[in-house]
């Protein structure tokens, strides 16, 4: 694209301006006319914009200038001096050019201004324009033009001025470089002269350490011949120590050979082919010293290996002759020899520890020590002296592993052994026993705790042995100590803190000791089957009358504290403190009466009933989580278990109920004073067992619904044979599956939920058939007396095993448990009934009928059941 060049220059042109770079303005004007715009009035244009844009410059006044003058036209001239200011310079070119219009322009903005003397002679000028000029205006031009010219004098002097001190300055730089340059030169002369000097004493040294050399090299030629000898003596020499066993001096000696070995004279690291051509005696004399290296390795491990035999089983021999060579000598860091002699009695300390220590303890074995001069030898048999209990047998266990620890610290690990560090090469030492205790202090230490822990006695009457153990245990703590097994930062009396107070100490491992056996004891019985042991508890009579006698008891009774004072024994039936005759799981019995025995001991106690207590609760909670994760699957398999079960957790969450009011004096011997209580495992358990009973309801719902939806819809009953035997099938199933559970469930549940559940199952086989009759918009006479024919039978069921059991609750509680057991009997009238009877049960809605059907599903069966009449239209409109 084309753009016209004032588009492109003068924005440019401002943007110079803009920064006062007046001299990349002439640089710019330069390269617009290089380019070929040679225009003047582009080049004015140019310059215009430029001076306009930065305004009045007084910093830079000169090159303003200079830039107005190259401006071609002198009307643009006047106007860009008039644009900065410079108003006396406009006036002059004005008035050369006898403009009269640019006059009054300026006399105009000079008024503006404030510059007076221009407004003045303006003025003055535009007064005499039509006079003729007289003498004063020539002498005013005059004076106006001696003073430009005056102003350049000025400039140009100062300029000379300025020029004239920049170059005396750099004559005088110029003579110093000069002068420098001369003394240089001097010195460099000097200089030469002496090298000359020092050349020739050279030469003449060069010549006599000649000679010397030549006599030097051959006398060190002669001792390196003597060195390789010696180093081949040196190398048998020690490895015949090593097969002696002195470690010590083989050692010594092989520093020796290393330094010869290293000697550069010897062995110079060059590619000169004379030492090449004896390089293979050097690789020789290196693969000795390796072999020897890994002989001294050897050594180290058959010293230790022979010093302290572990080969024979729960047997151990020192040598303490090989245990003084080894222990001679200086170990290195940076040769690996300090780590492997950690690594060896890390490994002896295991060994100790395992093969001694934890088998003395568990095994229950004894300890012989025999010390000869040169060799110790230390084993284990079984113990076959008279039968101790396990507080006496420790007792004498923790003296064999005392004497144990003695033997060992005495001829072993308080020595030391040296060791040379790899940074500064000094040498340091190391006790024996410190990496010994690092190895297996803390195992040791946790060890002797937990036996300790678990031989507290539950009885007070070994109340006195084990304190004389914890003597013991407090002497064998002391010696560990001053033979420094226990490091710096143990605590002290850390094995024997463990017990505490022995007392309470006492009751705290028969806490522990009662939670092993409940656990045992719900283990012990965690596969249940339908023949399980059962045991049955409970009141026989369901209900009873609290009579004022009763009341009174009540309230004399100490026990009932927590009773008497918040709730009032009138308002309370004490029937919730009742429970109903059932049968449940024996061990449960067992495990509830185990954790009343508990809270029965607690009370007998003096002191640290607390424990018990808080033990009780820990059986509870044991049970809560043990007993769901262990038989809930196999509660759900059959409706027995899961009647049991249920029995089972409402008897616990009973005993929860009733136990801590029994109990409520304990109070004064828990921690906190308030009184145990088990209150809060009621919901926990009865949700549990209903939760349980409900997931069985459920199961058998679903099967009693799959019972009745294989009749399908009740059409053509009467037609077809199949329909009429699927229809009697179906209600014989319901009714032998409702016999089945009535059989495993009348004498496990109480009466009460017994009648709750197979009343709620009956209620729901009712509903069934009472929703698929209504939904009937025809029912012909054969039909119906088909369906009055099986109902009955199921009526005729749910009579004798609801209403005429020796224990049924009654036709008033039955009806409220199972309500769909009225309206199926009504339904069984209705449909056996005359149109006439109907009505009259229907009674203007105050009748029977009334009150278990709506009017709706009444007119909706009278519309099945008769046809279309005068008689049925009008008992329709009775129905309202």
């Amino acid at each position: 694209m084309n753009y016209p060049p004032t588009e492109v220059f003068i924005p440019c042109a401002e943007q110079i301006g803009k920064h006062r770079d007046y001299r990349s303005l002439q640089q710019f004007l330069q390269l617009v006319r290089e380019n070929g715009y040679t225009d003047n009035k582009l080049h004015d244009d140019i310059i215009e914009s430029c001076i306009r844009q930065s305004g009045s410059d007084i910093e830079q006044s000169r090159e303003q200038d200079t830039l107005i003058q190259m401006i071609k036209n002198d009307d643009t001239r006047i106007n860009v001096y008039i644009g900065v200011g410079k108003l006396r310079a406009a006036y002059l070119i004005a008035i050369r050019l006898g403009r009269e219009d640019k006059v009054r322009l300026i006399r105009d903005d000079a008024q503006k201004s404030g510059q007076t003397a221009v407004y003045d002679i303006c003025k003055k000028w535009l007064e005499n324009r039509t006079k003729s000029i007289n003498s004063d205006q020539i002498d005013l031009l005059k004076d106006n033009l001696k003073h430009e010219i005056d102003d350049k004098k000025n400039q140009i002097y100062q300029l000379y001025i300025t020029k004239t001190q920049d170059i005396n300055k750099i004559n005088f730089q110029t003579s110093k470089l000069i002068e420098q340059c001369e003394q240089l030169e001097v010195k460099r002369e000097e200089l030469i002269k002496q090298i000359e000097d020092y050349s020739k004493l050279e030469n003449h040294a060069r010549h006599v350490n000649s000679n010397y050399y030549q006599v030097h090299r051959l006398n060190q030629f002669i001792n390196g011949i003597k060195e390789l000898v010696q180093l081949h003596n040196h190398i048998h020499e020690c490895r015949q120590l090593c097969k002696k066993g002195y470690l010590n001096e083989a050692k010594i000696l092989y520093e020796t050979i290393e330094n010869l070995i290293n000697n550069e004279y010897l062995f110079p690291p060059t590619n000169d082919k004379f030492y090449q051509q004896h390089y293979p005696l050097y690789e020789t004399f290196q693969r000795y010293v390796r072999q020897l290296r890994t002989d001294i390795c050897q050594t180290h491990h058959i010293l230790w290996n022979d010093s302290i035999d572990r080969t024979n089983k729960n047997q151990l021999k020192i040598n303490l002759n090989y245990l003084d060579q080894l222990l001679k000598c200086i170990f290195y860091e940076e040769k690996g020899e300090k780590l492997l002699m950690e690594k060896n009695i890390q490994s002896f300390a295991s060994y100790c520890f395992q093969g001694f220590i934890h088998t003395l303890i568990e095994k229950k074995m004894k300890l012989i020590i025999d010390v000869e001069t040169t060799m110790i030898l230390i084993k284990m048999e079984n113990n076959e002296e008279i039968e101790q209990n396990d507080i006496e047998q420790f007792n004498e266990t923790l003296n064999y592993l005392k004497k144990f620890f003695d033997i060992l610290n005495i001829h072993l690990l308080s020595r030391v052994m040296k060791i040379q560090t790899s940074k500064d090469k000094s040498i340091e030492s190391i006790s024996l026993m410190t990496i010994f205790s690092s190895t297996i202090a803390n195992d040791f230490i946790e060890l002797i705790r937990e036996h300790l822990l678990n031989i507290i006695p539950n009885d007070f009457q070994y109340i006195e042995i084990f304190r004389s153990l914890l003597q013991t245990v407090v002497d064998f703590e002391k010696y560990l100590n001053e033979i420094k097994f226990f490091s710096a930062n143990k605590i002290s009396n850390i094995i024997s803190s463990v017990v505490g107070n022995i007392d309470e100490a006492i009751i705290k491992s028969r806490c522990r000791t009662y939670l092993y056996q409940s656990r045992q004891l719900l283990q012990s019985n965690a596969i249940i089957t339908t023949s399980l042991k059962t045991i049955e508890i409970g009141d026989n009579e369901q209900l009873f009358k609290q009579n004022e006698q009763d009341k009174e008891k009540y309230k004399n009774e100490i026990s009932s504290n927590i009773l008497s004072s918040t709730i009032s024994l009138d308002e309370l039936d004490a029937n919730m403190f009742r429970f109903p005759r059932t049968i449940i799981v024996e061990h449960v019995y067992e495990y509830m009466e185990f954790i009343r025995t508990v809270v029965q001991e607690a009370d007998k106690l003096e002191n640290y009933g607390a424990h018990l207590c808080a033990t009780a609760r820990n059986m509870m909670e044991l049970f809560h989580v043990i007993y769901a994760n262990l038989h809930e699957k196999s509660a759900q398999e059959f409706p027995y278990l899961t009647a049991l079960h249920f029995n089972t957790y409402m008897y616990v969450a009973h005993v929860c109920l009733i136990l801590g009011e029994e109990y409520y004096h304990l109070k004064t011997k828990t921690g906190d004073g308030q009184p145990i209580t088990f209150v809060d495992y009621v919901p926990i358990f009865r949700n549990q067992a209903a939760n349980l009973l409900k997931s069985q309801l459920d199961i058998q719902r679903d099967t009693l619904t799959s019972f009745i939806k294989e009749i399908g819809a009740f059409h053509n009953i009467a037609d077809e044979d199949e329909n009429q035997d699927i229809l009697k099938r179906a209600i014989n199933k319901c009714i032998m599956h409702m016999e089945n559970l009535s059989h495993n469930w009348r004498n496990v549940f109480s009466p009460q939920v017994y009648f709750k559940v197979i009343g709620y199952l009956c209620d729901h086989v009712s509903h069934l058939l009472i929703k698929e009759t209504l939904s009937l918009e025809d029912i012909p006479e054969q039909e119906c007396q088909i369906m009055v024919n099986v109902f009955t039978q199921w009526s005729s069921f749910l009579q004798n095993i609801l209403v005429k059991d020796e224990l049924s609750p009654g036709l008033n509680i039955l009806a409220r448990l199972a309500p769909n057991l009225t309206r199926f009997n009504e339904l069984c009238l209705v449909l056996n009934s005359s149109l006439q009877n109907i009505v009259d049960r229907w009674f203007n809605g105050q009748g029977p009928l009334a009150s278990q059907f709506t009017a709706l599903e009444i007119k909706q069966l009278i519309r099945a059941l008769f046809q279309t009449s005068e008689r049925r239209t009008a008992a329709l409109a009775k129905i309202q």
